[in-house]
């Protein structure tokens, strides 16, 4: 069982945030003002989880060949 965790751990997406990641990536949050009046909603800017556990114990996609740019 800990040879499957060195394996997930080992096989994580690298994180290179540029500029226009961030800016996409802040382009498809939802505002305030997209909700409209009758919506009361509460909240802030929360720091984002990059340890994405997969809900399946065994799915086990590649993923070192991924490049995760943009993170809002």
């Amino acid at each position: 069982m800990l040879v499957f965790a060195g394996i997930a751990w080992a096989d994580k997406e690298m994180v290179q945030l540029t500029k226009e990641g961030q800016a996409a990536a802040r382009a498809t949050l939802i505002k305030r003002s997209d909700l409209g009046r009758l919506v009361e909603c509460t909240g802030g800017m929360d720091k984002p989880d990059y340890s994405s556990e997969m809900p399946c114990s065994t799915f086990h996609p590649k993923q070192s060949d991924l490049v995760l740019n943009g993170s809002a």
